[in-house]
C-alpha cells in the first residue's frame, strides 16, 4: 500500500516536472518569435521613417566633403535598400566589393555602378593581407579587379585592405596596380547592435574630408543611415565618392597609393 502511494506521488511529481519543463520550452519559443517579430517591425519602421525624411539637399559647391563607404558587399538583402536611401539624399558613396560576393550577386554590382556610385577593390576572398606574400596579395587584388571589370567595364581606382590590415608590401602591390589604398577616419558600425550607436559614432565630430567606414550587411547601419544622411546634410556636408575626395584634395597631398589623411584611424 505504502509503495503504491509513493509511486503515485513520484508519478505526480514527474508529471509536474514535465509540465514545468514543457512550459519553459514553450515560453522560450514564444519569446524567440516575439524577438524576431520586434526586430522585423523595427527594420520596417526604420524604412518607413527614412522615407519621410527623403529630401534632396541643396547643392553647395563650398560645402564640406565627406565619403561614406560600405564594405563586404554586395549584400543580397541590404545593398538595394542602402542605394535607395542614398538616392533620397542625392548622395554618392563608395562600395568596397568582395570578389566572391560580386560573382554571386552580379546584378547588384551593376546597379551600384548604374546609380553613380564607386566600386572599390576589397580583395577576392577577404583574406588578411598581412598574412600573405606580395604575390598572393597581388593575386587577391587582381582577381577581384577582373570580376568587377567584367561586370561594369572598368577597373576600380581605390582599394581597402580587409580589416584595415596592411604593411608596406600591401601598399606597394596596390600602387603597382594603380590603386590608392584607402582606410578611414571614422569606424562607425563595428560591433554596433543599435542604430543609435552608429549615429553617435558618425556624428561625434565629423570633419571635412572624413572617410566613414560602414558595412553592407548590418541592421543597425541600415536603420541609422537616413538619420546620418539627414544630420550631415544639415551640417553642410556633401556626400562624394572616395575618388572624388582624392581629386578634391589634389594629388600633391597624397603619398603613393595611400591617402595621408586616413593614417590616423580612430
Amino acid at each position: 500500500m505504502k509503495n503504491s502511494i509513493k509511486g503515485a506521488i513520484l508519478n505526480k511529481h514527474k508529471n509536474l516536472l514535465w509540465r514545468v519543463f514543457a512550459a519553459i520550452i514553450f515560453l522560450g519559443v514564444i519569446l524567440s518569435f516575439v524577438k524576431i517579430g520586434v526586430a522585423v517591425f523595427d527594420l520596417h519602421a526604420g524604412e518607413r521613417h527614412s522615407m519621410r525624411f527623403c529630401v534632396v539637399p541643396s547643392e553647395n559647391p563650398s560645402g564640406r566633403l565627406i565619403a561614406l563607404t560600405f564594405d563586404d558587399g554586395p549584400h543580397p538583402e541590404y545593398t538595394r535598400k542602402l542605394l535607395d536611401l542614398l538616392d533620397c539624399f542625392s548622395a554618392k558613396a563608395t562600395f568596397f566589393a568582395v570578389g566572391k560576393m560580386a560573382e554571386k550577386y552580379p546584378e547588384l554590382v551593376k546597379e551600384i555602378d548604374r546609380r553613380g556610385h564607386e566600386i572599390g577593390n576589397h580583395t577576392y576572398d577577404h583574406r588578411i593581407l598581412t598574412e600573405l606574400s606580395m604575390a598572393e596579395t597581388g593575386a587577391e587584388l587582381e582577381r577581384d579587379e577582373q570580376v568587377i571589370a567584367s561586370l561594369i567595364g572598368k577597373r576600380p581606382a581605390v582599394f581597402r585592405p580587409p580589416s584595415g590590415r596592411y604593411n608596406p608590401g600591401t601598399v606597394q602591390v596596390a600602387a603597382s596596380m594603380g590603386l590608392f589604398t584607402v582606410l578611414w577616419t571614422n569606424y562607425s558600425d563595428y560591433g554596433a547592435m543599435r542604430s543609435s550607436e552608429v549615429i553617435s559614432n558618425v556624428m561625434a565630430a565629423p570633419k571635412d574630408g572624413d572617410i566613414i567606414l560602414l558595412h553592407s550587411g548590418i541592421d543597425a547601419t541600415l536603420l541609422a543611415l537616413p538619420t546620418i544622411l539627414q544630420q550631415l546634410s544639415g551640417k553642410d556636408f556633401r556626400f562624394v565618392t572616395v575618388s572624388a575626395l582624392i581629386e578634391a584634395n589634389g594629388k600633391g597631398s597624397l603619398r603613393p597609393g595611400l591617402i595621408r589623411s586616413v593614417l590616423a584611424v580612430k
